[in-house]
């Protein structure tokens, strides 16, 4: 590309673009990222690990590392912790509580408890806008 920039004369036909690049080549292709994102957007809660179950031989060596990189970085779909709709629900059933009802409840501002185990659901969803 920067041979082209520097000589605007040439023939395009006399530059290769599918020059080989250097580094090491890419694990999975195209189309295998193509179809991780088809089935992470059908299914958002799906692990990577149950995605690589989902489709042995497509992602047949390739690590759940990598396939966790593709999906946040080069897909564009993080991982986030499925918080939001939990809280909006909180909200929408306790909205008309008055304030003697308020009084009942343990608040917990400076201290964490923990009665149960914690046991989170990751949720991927496509970033809107990518810069």
């Amino acid at each position: 590309m920067r041979l082209m920039a520097a000589s605007p004369n040439l023939p395009t036909t006399t530059i290769s673009q599918y020059k080989r690049r250097c580094g090491r080549p890419r694990k999975t292709t195209k189309l295998t990222d193509h179809l991780l994102k088809i089935a992470m957007t059908r299914n958002p809660r799906l692990t990577t690990k149950g995605l690589k179950n989902m489709y042995p031989k497509l992602v047949a060596g390739v690590a759940v590392q990598t396939i966790q990189h593709r999906l946040q970085h080069h897909l564009a779909t993080p991982s986030s912790v499925a918080t939001l709709k939990p809280r909006i629900d909180f909200a929408l059933a306790h909205k008309n509580w008055t304030v003697d009802d308020w009084k009942h409840v343990l608040w917990s501002d400076e201290s964490t408890f923990q009665f149960v185990a914690n046991h989170r659901v990751h949720v991927r969803r496509p970033i809107l806008y990518v810069p």
